[in-house]
């Protein structure tokens, strides 16, 4: 399973700007104070600009006339973006230190970083976003309305802050959701087969975990593909394994009767992902 974004030590998201468009110092410092959310901002030896929130330290690196900051490929891009050259652009990264006990929680610190990378989407230039726990590239007006989405307490637009991708093993798994659950999703490679919605699957489950928190005991539900999943924590408490129900029973059942201590999802069918219904812990 892959843990690297789950072990970073910060939380980071860049921008992609056309050629010698990067901002400079001052104009990083005018947009703040025109947000007034800045209580310090200095220019470092390094190049780098530091600044400081209410309980919050953050690191803007590329700014002009240095060197543009380094930042990693992302592994997941759009269509749109087919033909995107990496060679026409110049990035800015923002980061901030990121602490464990933070992903227990809906933070208002990740979403105040949030806000902040998404403030820069407005400066002339910026082509696109990458927002690093999810390792995906989205168009600037795409980024704020996931932000804004995030900040009312909705679903997220797509994968630009929850993103879900296949497994050297087959398995699919989510990338991002540590940041508000804790937790990633995995769906076991039993459950993987052509032409499914393995993928969707995935990120409805993460969705439901970004809101209400991390998993931490066996949860069964209805498959919004058919028949009936399991999912249990992993041992070390860092995935939510899902696999498939040991006893398959028919889909499309309109109520199915609590057998002892278990209790089950009232449904009717459904063939759209969209109509999903949540699960219920055991």
């Amino acid at each position: 399973m892959f843990t690297r974004n789950m072990h970073s030590k910060e939380i980071r998201g860049s921008l992609y700007f056309g050629k010698g468009l990067r901002p400079d110092f001052n104009t990083v410092r005018n947009l703040f104070s025109e947000k007034n959310e800045v209580d310090e901002c200095h220019l470092t030896a390094s190049n780098k600009i530091s600044f400081v929130l209410p309980g919050l330290f953050l690191e803007l690196t590329g700014i002009r006339p240095g060197n543009m900051a380094i930042v990693p490929r992302p592994l997941r891009m759009p269509d749109k973006f087919s033909e995107f050259r990496f060679s026409d652009v110049e990035t800015l990264s923002l980061s901030m230190p990121f602490e464990a006990k933070q992903s227990r929680l809906w933070s208002s610190i990740n979403l105040t970083f949030a806000k902040l990378l998404s403030d820069f989407t407005h400066l002339p230039g910026v082509e696109a976003v990458q927002w690093h726990p999810a390792r995906s590239l989205c168009l600037p007006d795409i980024f704020q309305r996931s932000i804004e989405s995030w900040e009312r307490g909705k679903d997220f637009l797509g994968q630009e802050l929850i993103s879900a991708a296949p497994m050297a093993d087959g398995g699919i798994q989510t990338e991002g959701l540590w940041l508000f659950a804790g937790q990633e999703v995995r769906i076991e490679p039993e459950l993987v087969e052509p032409k499914r919605g393995n993928s969707e699957l995935a990120l409805h489950l993460a969705q439901y975990f970004a809101h209400n928190g991390p998993l931490t005991k066996p949860m069964r539900f209805k498959s919004p593909l058919s028949g009936y999943l399991r999912a249990e924590p992993s041992s070390n408490g860092r995935f939510i394994r899902v696999y498939a129900e040991a006893t398959k029973r028919s889909f499309g059942l309109k109520a199915v009767q609590p057998q002892s201590n278990d209790h089950f999802i009232e449904s009717r069918a459904f063939s759209r992902l969209a109509r999903w219904i949540p699960p219920t812990l055991l």
